[in-house]
């Protein structure tokens, strides 16, 4: 969405624009419930996820409006928020969560660093009165074909075990600045891929989470 150039507190000042939330529902995985998903957005009036789908353990958006775009001196935030409590099924375990982004960005024009594109994402899971965080973030000045802003969370690569639910808070921070003669855009999902929030759950006939390759992706990101 369109915003003008006036940073305050993080968040760019959007004048009368309303805070929206969507709430989406309860959705049945394999081995997990989600619960309570729904989305919010204190600088756009539209959703920015969409309603999910559940698959396995998985749980599957597809962003169409989740971007964001600056031209000829202004500036453009678009924050998105997803939360969702995630609770396991009986005997099962949460060893880990997460959150799978890709995205693509594109400049052009006359540019300086006053033309930029740049991302932060945010991933928040209580368990209790505990909290794990997790962040990535990168500014761009020139055009990139794919970005990965994915964030996860490894319970068991820190020794805890026995969590079974837990609440998830997912922030999507996108911003834009241009200058005279230029222009820049990002969008937070890349051409058909999705927005995939997985969680980790050893099974005896598989692993339950993105599937052989979607397990590989969360070793080797492994801290």
């Amino acid at each position: 969405m369109k915003a003008c150039s006036v940073l305050v507190a993080g968040v760019l000042a959007l004048g009368s624009s309303a805070w929206a939330a969507y709430d989406y529902g309860d959705f049945v995985g394999h081995s997990v419930d989600f619960l309570g998903v729904s989305e919010s957005s204190p600088t756009d009036s539209h959703a920015l996820f969409g309603a999910p789908s559940v698959g396995g353990n998985n749980l599957h958006f597809m962003p169409g409006n989740n971007s964001s775009s600056s031209s000829n001196g202004d500036q453009d935030q678009t924050i998105g928020i997803l939360t969702m409590d995630i609770v396991a099924k009986n005997g099962q375990e949460i060893r880990g969560v997460s959150i799978l982004t890709l995205g693509t960005v594109s400049i052009s024009g006359q540019t300086s660093t006053a033309t930029f594109a740049a991302f932060e994402n945010s991933l928040e899971l209580l368990v209790g009165m505990t909290s794990y965080s997790d962040s990535n973030a990168q500014t761009f000045h020139a055009s990139v074909p794919i970005w990965d802003g994915s964030t996860y969370i490894d319970f068991e690569a820190m020794g805890i075990h026995g969590i079974t639910a837990l609440s998830l808070t997912f922030t999507s921070d996108l911003t834009t600045g241009s200058e005279s003669g230029s222009s820049s855009h990002i969008q937070s999902s890349l051409h058909s891929q999705e927005i995939l929030v997985g969680v980790f759950i050893p099974e005896p006939a598989s692993l339950g989470f993105l599937g052989l390759a979607g397990a590989a992706l969360f070793f080797q990101r492994r801290r």
